[in-house]
Parts: structure tokens; sequence; C-alpha cells
């Protein structure tokens, strides 16, 4: 590259519009043209001055770096025209082989130079970008991936099963043809559910960093926007990672046939194999479950907005679900819909499936790490026999960890530590974070073989009980206040032990302004010796 716009990061080239002499230019009017030069085993970049429809395969092979822009003052489009609906052979528009890379667009002038990859809402059996193994991907400001509608269930606007860098652009508008005759649905535990699909968007089985960018209005059955998960049984790498710095995730749908899961992001478990239609053969699937990184920085700078899990019928995590690791920071999870958990689930640890490795380290699935975020204005619908909201916000059913974060203003309860799925014990710690003016409890810990520990959190003015609980459940670090809780029903109290409750404090406890009792006990409450508990200005005391 030219010296002036060298970049290199984690080992892919970050393209400029200038380039050393290893690369050959050549303007490019037909799919022919395209093909060509993909499979030559030399360095191109490839000018658009109209738009070319592209109705068979183009493999980018034999270690060829390839470039594509528009050139002028208009973007050009790739079109998926007649692409194969035969269900014996892959129909991607692009498959990047390993040693080959494709970069879409360059980082000049803002992005003057994007390209459109368009579907056209046409079905075909595949997606607009297949990355294998050793393979990546560049995609860069103004570059558009949209309205795919692959007859492959594994993602239908891009695949990456390589490294993948987006700088910029967008990936919008990508579904599923559920209802083609030849569909090939991720078949794995539900073999009646013939639409199974993941990852509307993007699917990331290998190593994928978006650095800025928007991925909207995508719909599969889970994973709306993204499904992230392990390494793909072929490669040699353990771990597989989708890191995002800055990004919008929104309006992106997770639409199955009985549930939706997942509405921007789901971080999938590991899944053992199944049975490829178009292989004609049993597959593992992955190594173990995916791993992702948030970190939008000061500016809170990823923004998962507008996702929606289920439509009518039940659906769960309208903004994340994950079933893998998970370490979010710095970021802002709003307005996301579900029938339960409309802004998170983290799902359970499951010991007979291998651990996740990041960074070296082994992980548990079902692991989940909260700090600086906002969680605000999830609607959950499910309600219970009163019909006040019984879902929550955030659900845990794994281990998770929250601390200096915002849980409120939610139509639901705030948080919940649901309790285990697999018989594996469930853990929950919440630390300096503010949870208030949700539609329903506070904190809710209630399910089986699950204990939680809250360490100087400011819970107030949510709807229901400030914090309930039917587990195990340990008051400990900084004094924590329940405050002026029970704030549409004078029969809600700022902590209330149920029947079989086991409640420890371990640190300082004060329960103010509640509308009925301070505390209202059924179970066990241990004040340990040397610690204040202050009941005060509570409608009624204990």
């Amino acid at each position: 590259l030219a010296a002036e716009k060298a970049v290199t990061e984690n080992g892919v080239q970050a393209f400029g519009w200038k380039y050393d002499d290893s690369y050959t230019s050549k303007t490019v009017t037909s799919m022919s043209d395209i093909q060509k030069y993909a499979k030559s085993g030399k360095k191109y970049i490839l000018k658009l001055n109209k738009n070319i429809n592209i109705s068979k395969q183009i493999n980018v092979m034999n270690n060829t770096k390839l470039v594509i822009v528009s050139t002028g003052s208009d973007k050009f489009s790739l079109k998926v025209n007649n692409m194969s609906k035969d269900p014996n052979t892959y129909s991607d528009m692009f498959r990047v082989e390993k040693g080959s890379s494709l970069t879409l667009g360059d980082n000049e002038k803002n992005g003057k130079h994007g390209v459109i990859l368009d579907g056209r809402g046409i079905a075909h059996m595949g997606r607009l970008v297949c990355v294998e193994v050793g393979g990546s991907l560049n995609i860069y400001p103004e570059t558009e991936i949209k309205n795919n509608n692959s007859m492959d269930g594994r993602g239908s606007g891009i695949i990456n099963k390589g490294t993948m860098m987006m700088y910029g652009g967008t990936i919008s508008g990508n579904k599923f043809a559920t209802t083609e005759k030849n569909f090939q649905e991720v078949n794995l535990k539900d073999d009646d559910d013939k639409t199974y699909c993941h990852g509307g968007g993007l699917r990331n089985d290998g190593n994928c960093t978006i650095k800025d960018g928007t991925i909207s209005g995508n719909t599969a059955a889970t994973g709306g926007g993204i499904y992230t998960t392990g390494p793909d049984y072929e490669s040699d790498q353990k771990e597989a990672v989708l890191k995002i710095t800055k990004c919008k995730i929104e309006n992106n749908k997770a639409l199955g046939t009985d549930r939706g899961t997942g509405g921007g992001i789901v971080v999938g478990s590991y899944m053992g194999s199944y049975y490829d239609k178009t292989l004609k053969k049993n597959v593992p699937y992955v190594k173990n479950g995916g791993t992702l990184i948030i970190d939008g920085g000061g500016n809170n700078e990823v923004h998962i907005s507008g996702n929606t899990a289920g439509n009518g019928s039940f659906g769960i995590a309208g903004g994340i679900m994950n079933n893998g690791y998970a370490d979010i920071q710095n970021c802002i999870i709003e307005n996301n819909q579900a029938s339960s958990k409309g802004a998170i689930k983290n799902g359970s640890y499951d010991h007979t499936k291998p651990d996740i490795i990041y960074n070296g380290k082994s992980h548990h699935e079902g692991t989940m790490n909260l700090d600086s975020v906002s969680i605000r204005n999830k609607v959950a619908r499910e309600t219970g026999a009163d019909g006040t909201p019984s879902s929550s916000a955030v659900g845990n059913h794994g281990n998770m960890t929250i601390k200096n974060s915002n849980i409120h203003d939610n139509t639901s309860k705030g948080l919940a530590n649901c309790g285990t799925e697999t018989g594996q014990p469930v853990t929950l710690t919440v630390q300096d974070t503010e949870i208030y003016r949700n539609k329903s409890d506070g904190i809710h810990a209630y399910g089986e073989k699950s204990g939680a520990v809250i360490d100087g959190c400011n819970v107030h003015d949510n709807s229901g009980h400030g914090i309930r609980n039917s587990r195990t459940l340990t008051f400990s670090g900084g004094t924590t206040t329940s405050e002026q809780n029970g704030t549409e029903n004078k029969f809600y109290y700022g902590l209330k032990n149920n029947a079989g409750g086991d409640i420890k404090i371990r640190t300082g406890l004060n329960i103010t302004k509640s509308a009925s009792n301070g505390i209202s006990n059924a179970g066990s409450i241990i004040l340990a010796a040397g610690n204040t508990l202050t009941v005060k200005e509570n409608s009624i005391g204990i």
C-alpha cells in the first residue's frame, strides 16, 4: 500500500484509494470480467461505472486480492439475477476462499467509492458474501449489503468463517426464503421447524471486527441482525470473536415459526452436528460457543435499538441473546421488544458442552459481563395472572455480572435472576448500578439453583417491589438503597422476601419511603454483626 494509506489491523489490510504498483486497475462492465479477475491469483482494483447483474457465483480464489469500487459521482450495484436455487450446490454472489481477500469500497472522501451488493429479494441458495476459512473481507463506508433472500439458513447477507473488518457501510434488509421448497433450515433439536435460520444480516463463525456501520432491518428466526458463534469446524482457530466498537444495530427482527430469539444479536452455543442437505451428510457445526466483545468508548457509540423478537408468537430477548461468552461495555440498549426478556437474556451453562476460549482463557457458556451499559424502555409483553408485567428487561439464567450501569424506564421488571435451565448453578452480581422507574419490580431473584449478590446499588421509584427474593440473596460491599418503590400500588414493598427466601445482609441496607411495608418477610433474613439495616419513612415498617 502507498505509505500515506498503509494501515494494518488484526492482520487485515485496511485499503485506501491509493495503492502501490502491485495493484492493477481495471474497469469492468460484466459478470464475466469480475469472474476472470477474481480467480487470477493477482491484485486487482475493479472499477464499476455501471450496474451489473450477477447470475452465477463469483469465486475469489488462488490468493487473489480483489478490490471493487464505484467510479464517478454515483454508487453502482452488483445485483442478483436468476441465481441458482439448486439444493445440491451453493450459490453465493461472492465466495472468498482461503488465502484470498475481497474489499468493497474504500476510505477515500467518506466512502465516495462505495459499492452495492443487492439481492433484490430474489430467492437463491446462498448469501451475498461467503468468507471461507482463511479468507478475508473488508467493508468500507457507503458500501451496502442488502436485500438478500437466502435459501440456506446460515446467514443471509454475509457468512464469515474467516476474517472480516467493517469500517462503515450498511448491512440491511436481508432475510431468508423459508417458503421455498428447497429451503435448507438449520436442523438442530427441533426437526419440526422447517424454517429455522440464523443471522439475517451477518452470521459470524470466524473473527469479525465492526469499527463503524449500521446493521438494520434484517430478519431471521434467531439473531435477526447478527448471529455469532464459535470457530467453524474446518478452522484451525480455537476462538471466534465478534468485536464491535462503533455500530448501530437497529430495527432487526427475530421471527421464528414458534418463537423468535435475539432480535438484535445472538451469541450462539455449541450445537454438535447437523445434516447438510446440499453436501448430503452430517457436518460438525462449530467447535464451541461464540464470543461477543462490545466497547463503545466514552461516547457510548454502540447502539442496539428498536429490535424485536417474536411477532404475535412468543419471543425472547429483543436486544441480545447470549448463550456463549459476552463482555459488553459503554453501550446503549433501548426500545427493543420481546414477550420475555425485552432487552437481554443470558443463557445457562451446560457442563456437557466445551468451554469457550477467548484471549487464551476458558469461559463457560452463559457468561455475561455488563459495564457502563444503559438499558431503557424495553417492552416485555409477558404478564402474570394479575395483569402486571411478569417478565423483565434483563433476565439471567447463567453467570452474570452487572456494574456501573442503569436499568430504567422499562415497561416490565428491571432485572430478574431467573434460575437454571440445565441444572447448573446460576449466579448474579450487581454492583454500583441504578435500577429505577421500571413498571414492575426493580430486582426479582427467584429462579431454581440461583444466588444473587447486590453491592452498592440504588433501587428506586419502581412500580412494583424494590427488591423481591425467593432464593438466595446477599447484600455485601457498598451500601444498597431501596427507596420509594411501589409507586403504583400500596401493596408493594421495599424488600419482599418470599417463603424459602434466604437473605444475608453483610453491609449497610437502607429501605425508605415504600408504598407499603419497608420489609415483608416470609423466609429468613440475617443481619450480620457490625452492619446497619435502616427502615424508615415507609407506610409500614416491617
